[in-house]
């Protein structure tokens, strides 16, 4: 689904007339990452999901189902989506908090180095 999504993606800014950092300014990240989405290679979480749909003006709907919003789409598959995306977004903000930690930890051993280093004998 994520190639789909990210092809998808792909018409939407072609139709806007928009070229990948257009795109990506819009979103605040950078080209990498949003060529990445359409791409496929990236899991899209709902907060970025929410964010293409603010984008593009359309609705987080559209998006999943490929622009085809007035068509049923198989609710199973709606919810595995869900829960894929659910837990993309409770794995980021895992890391989030882990990178923070360990970003805090390595400053705390800095300082306590620099105090050592500086310190007379």
């Amino acid at each position: 689904m994520q190639k789909e999504v990210g092809t998808y993606l792909r018409s939407l800014r072609r139709n806007n007339n928009w070229n990948q950092t257009q795109v990506s300014e819009r979103l605040g990240i950078s080209v990498a990452a949003y060529s990445k989405l359409e791409a496929g290679v990236t899991a899209i979480n709902l907060t970025r999901l929410v964010q293409l749909a603010e984008v593009f003006n359309i609705t987080v709907q559209d998006i999943v189902c490929f622009g085809n919003s007035g068509t049923t789409v198989d609710a199973e598959e709606l919810a595995n989506c869900t829960q894929q995306l659910t837990a993309s977004h409770k794995q980021i903000s895992y890391m989030q908090v882990k990178l923070i930690s360990l970003y805090e930890e390595l400053r705390n051993r800095n300082f306590e180095y620099a105090v050592q280093f500086t310190e007379e004998p």
